[in-house]
């Protein structure tokens, strides 16, 4: 080494050139796949969020398409049977026919976008 100082002292700056560069790499690296899994978990999470809310509006589609076919179901044999007895309504006949104008009403202000409403 006393002899040779000029090309150990270079050699030595390439190594410790070397070893810096490996190093440098290596954090990037590592900072690039941290990056890379922190996006990968918003992607899922956003596919999980849209999968929910798609789920919660296809349930909340099938609420609101059985409420009226119940009230109807529950009311059309009332109805008949008990109105088409008489000849003229009385006046509680009318009360139980305004509630079901009220509900059906209140069902079409929620759906008003499609045909039965």
């Amino acid at each position: 080494m006393r002899r040779n100082k000029g090309p150990v002292s270079a050699a030595s700056l390439v190594l410790l050139a070397l070893l810096t560069t490996v190093v440098s790499m290596s954090v990037g690296l590592a900072a690039v796949e941290r990056e890379r899994v922190r996006t990968a978990k918003e992607r899922d999470d956003k596919s999980n969020a849209l999968v929910a809310e798609t789920e919660a509006r296809q349930a909340e589609k099938q609420a609101r398409e059985r409420a009226p076919a119940a009230l109807r179901d529950m009311t059309d044999d009332d109805v008949e049977n008990q109105m088409a007895r008489g000849t003229t309504l009385t006046e509680e006949n009318k009360e139980f026919l305004r509630k079901i104008i009220k509900h059906f009403e209140g069902f079409a202000a929620i759906t008003a976008d499609d045909a039965d409403s």
